[in-house]
């Protein structure tokens, strides 16, 4: 990274994404990185910051929905790489939770005069580039530091992240199946001990095209009914946040988990549908110390290919490559 940390590199983001700090200290570990706050001042021309001419690229990280209000950004005579990092990008042909598609993004991108857009979705990236969108894969990660393996005793199964309607169909499905399965809203700062106590989590994606407003009242009232769910996006930060933990990790299934080098069975357990979970889960429970070793594998990959240092390198080689 030495050669890396040579290269300059602007932030613009928001105090609130970087309320976990890992992404920020990888950039730092990697770049020579100066950061750029909105809530501080929403910057409407290049010319507004100081020695721009300097930086080989400058990288936007801030929330669709406020870059989509903005004034469009005048880059002026900057010629370095203009960069944007989205990691909802995937809504733009993707409904999340009972949030419809935004057909709009494109266009957004296009009118603030980015040149490159890293997507957390390889089906996002491509679905962009067929509009015209110059987008590259570049999938989440999480922080070793953080989130590893305390080697401890282990048992049960858990969940944890925003309660869209699938994830609570698939809940509500393996309490109804006798499965207990533990939901957990916890501080970032506790989970890597709390996941630790956890044999197995159960990680779903699955996207919901249901919106309409009795669709909503009847996944309140019946969180199985009133759903059409289809294949997940993308891979979620908590899938290798899990993984890292040293939790054995279900993931609906989806073809990217192969591109990451998460095997099903060698590294993770895939599943199509609630029953088929169900189904996996008894197997598995039933069978420990092949539970361990898938864990331990899916735990060595995300360690050796899906660190934030790792992703850094990916975007040192972007960065190079487009200058």
């Amino acid at each position: 990274m030495t050669f890396a940390s040579q290269l300059k590199l602007l932030l613009v983001t928001e105090k609130y994404l970087l309320a976990r700090p890992s992404i920020h200290e990888a950039l730092s570990r990697a770049f020579n990185v100066t950061t750029l706050f909105v809530e501080d001042g929403w910057p409407r021309r290049v010319s507004e910051i100081r020695h721009y001419k300097e930086y080989t690229a400058i990288l936007w990280f801030v929330r669709y929905k406020l870059l989509r209000q903005a004034e469009t950004f005048d880059w002026g005579d900057y010629a370095g790489e203009r960069i944007l990092y989205d990691q909802d990008a995937l809504r733009f042909r993707t409904s999340v939770g009972f949030l419809p598609p935004d057909t709009n993004w494109p266009g957004t991108f296009k009118r603030h005069g980015f040149s490159l857009l890293l997507a957390t979705g390889k089906r996002t990236a491509e679905q962009l580039q067929e509009v015209g969108v110059p987008a590259v894969w570049w999938p989440k990660a999480f922080d070793p530091v953080r989130l590893f393996d305390l080697g401890g005793p282990r048992s049960g199964i858990c969940h944890f992240g925003t309660l869209y309607p699938s994830r609570r169909a698939m809940l509500h499905y393996l309490q109804r199946m006798g499965l207990p399965i533990e939901h957990l809203v916890i501080p970032y700062e506790d989970l890597n001990q709390v996941l630790n106590q956890y044999s197995a989590l159960v990680v779903c994606t699955l996207a919901n095209t249901s919106r309409t407003l009795s669709s909503r009242l009847l996944n309140r009232l019946h969180p199985e009914w009133g759903l059409r769910l289809t294949s997940g996006p993308e891979p979620m930060l908590k899938l290798f946040e899990g993984a890292g933990a040293g939790c054995a990790v279900f993931c609906d299934s989806m073809p990217e988990l192969e591109d990451l080098g998460l095997i099903d069975g060698d590294g993770i357990i895939e599943w199509k549908d609630f029953s088929d979970l169900e189904g996996k889960l008894r197997y598995y429970l039933d069978r420990p110390e092949t539970l361990r070793r898938i864990a331990a594998r899916g735990s060595l990959v995300c360690r050796e290919r899906h660190t934030w240092d790792a992703r850094m390198g990916q975007l040192r080689d972007i960065v190079l490559g487009h200058t």
